[in-house]
C-alpha cells in the first residue's frame, strides 16, 4: 500500500478510509461505552448523591482522569491498527490494545511533554503553539511504532519534518476543518432532534455528557490515530534514515 510515493494532502486521505477497518469501529465503540459511563457517573455525582460535597467532587475528578486516560490508551492503539492495515496485517481491536499496553506509559509521558510544550508555544502567541505542534507531531508514531525513546523520538520528528512542515500543516489544518464542520452539523441535527422531542435541559445535558461527547471524542481519537499513522508512514519514505529503527 505504501511502496512509494510523498507525502501529499491528497494522498493521506485517500489512504485513510484504507487504514480504518473493523479494529477501528471496535475501538471507537469500547471508548464511546467507556467514557459514556464514565460521564454519566460523573453528572449523578454532580448533581445527585451527595451533590455538592468535596467527596463527590473528588469522584468526579477520578472519572475525568480515568477518561483521560482511556483517550491516550485507545489513541495509542489506533496508532498500531492504521500501522498493521498500512502493512497489510490487520489485528484485532483486543491485539491493538494489547500492545499499546507494552509501552503506555511511556506514551503518556511523551502525550504530556508534547502538551506542555504546545501550550508553552501557544501562550507566547499562537505561531509558536503550531510550530512546535508541527515540529513534534511524528513523535508519537515514532515512539509507538518504531521503539524509539522520548527524547530520541521528539528529535527525530524535528529533523524529519524540517522542510516539510508546510505540507504537514496543511494536512492537519484540513482534518481540524473537516471534523469542525462535521460536529457543527451532527451537532446541530442533534439539537433540531432534542427539540422536537420536547426534552428538558437536564434531560438533553445528560445525553450531551452519556452519548454525544463520549461518541465525538471516541471518533476524533480513532481519526486522529490513523491520520498521524499515515502521515508518519509517508514521511518515512521521505526520510527512512530519520524514522526508520
Amino acid at each position: 500500500m505504501l511502496a512509494s510515493g510523498q507525502l501529499t494532502i491528497g494522498r493521506v486521505f485517500r489512504l485513510l478510509p484504507k487504514v480504518m477497518g473493523q479494529e477501528s469501529i471496535s475501538l471507537w465503540l469500547m471508548f464511546s461505552g467507556i467514557g459514556g459511563a464514565l460521564n454519566l457517573l460523573s453528572v449523578m455525582l454532580q448533581y445527585g448523591f451527595g451533590a455538592g460535597s468535596l467527596i463527590a467532587s473528588l469522584i468526579a475528578l477520578f472519572f475525568s482522569l480515568a477518561m483521560s486516560l482511556a483517550a491516550c490508551f485507545v489513541h495509542y492503539a489506533a496508532i498500531h491498527a492504521a500501522d498493521r492495515r498500512l502493512s497489510g496485517t490487520p489485528l484485532q481491536a483486543v491485539q491493538a490494545l494489547w500492545i499499546a499496553s507494552r509501552r503506555f506509559w511511556d506514551y503518556l509521558a511523551m502525550a504530556l511533554l508534547m502538551g506542555f510544550v504546545v501550550i508553552v508555544g501557544m501562550l507566547m502567541l499562537v505561531i509558536p503553539g503550531l510550530f512546535a505542534w508541527i515540529a513534534f507531531s511524528l513523535a508519537l508514531p515514532a515512539l509507538a511504532l518504531r521503539q524509539f525513546g522520548i527524547s530520541e523520538s521528539m528529535h527525530a520528528s524535528w529533523l524529519a519534518t524540517e522542510g516539510r512542515r508546510w505540507r504537514l500543516l496543511g494536512v492537519w489544518l484540513i482534518y481540524a476543518v473537516a471534523g469542525f464542520i462535521a460536529l457543527v452539523c451532527v451537532g446541530l441535527l442533534f439539537a433540531a432532534l432534542f427539540h422536537l422531542l420536547g426534552l428538558g435541559p437536564m434531560t438533553v445535558q445528560i445525553l450531551m455528557v452519556s452519548v454525544m461527547d463520549p461518541v465525538f471524542t471516541g471518533a476524533s481519537i480513532v481519526v486522529t490515530g490513523a491520520v498521524s499513522t499515515t502521515v508518519f508512514r509517508l514521511m518515512e519514505l521521505e526520510a527512512p534514515e530519520i524514522l526508520t529503527a
